[in-house]
C-alpha cells in the first residue's frame, strides 16, 4: 500500500487542513504501520531483519546506511580495493533528521503508539541497534 491507498484508508475527511496535502501525514503512515502485518509492507519500511538473513547468510560485513562512508572505506580496505575504487553515497531528499525534527514526529504519538511501533520493529533494534 503507498501513499494514496493509506490516505485514503486513514485520512480524516473532517480535518479540512489536509484537504489538499497528497501524502499520508506521519500519524497516519503510523497507524497504516501498526494495522498491517509487516509481510504486507513495502521494502522501504519492512524490518531490515526480513531483508537480510544474517542468521541464515554469513555476511563478512554488514554496513549500515548510517555509517556509509566508514563501512564503505572498510570493505574497500578489506577486499583490496582502496585506491582503486570510490564508492560514493548521496542522499537525495535531504540531510536526515535532527533530534528536534524526530522529537516532533515521535511528540505526535501515543505512548502505545511508540511501543507498538517498537515492537514491529523489535528484531532490528536487537540485531541493527536501531
Amino acid at each position: 500500500m503507498y501513499g494514496k491507498a493509506i490516505v485514503a484508508e486513514y485520512r480524516d475527511r473532517q480535518d479540512k487542513n489536509l484537504t489538499s496535502v497528497l501524502e499520508p501525514t506521519w500519524k497516519e503512515f503510523v497507524t497504516y504501520l501498526l494495522n498491517t502485518p509487516v509481510t504486507k509492507f513495502d521494502e522501504h519500511w519492512m524490518p531490515i531483519w526480513m531483508l537480510c538473513s544474517p542468521c541464515i547468510v554469513r555476511y563478512d560485513v554488514i554496513a549500515k546506511m548510517e555509517t556509509f562512508s566508514e563501512d564503505t572505506q572498510f570493505t574497500l580496505s578489506q577486499a583490496g580495493l582502496e585506491g582503486k575504487l570510490t564508492v560514493e553515497w548521496k542522499h537525495r531528499t535531504g540531510t536526515g533528521g535532527s533530534s528536534d525534527t524526530i522529537a516532533d514526529y515521535y511528540s505526535q504519538l501515543t505512548q502505545s503508539e511508540v511501543a507498538a511501533l517498537f515492537k514491529k520493529y523489535q528484531l532490528d533494534f536487537e540485531l541493527y541497534g536501531y
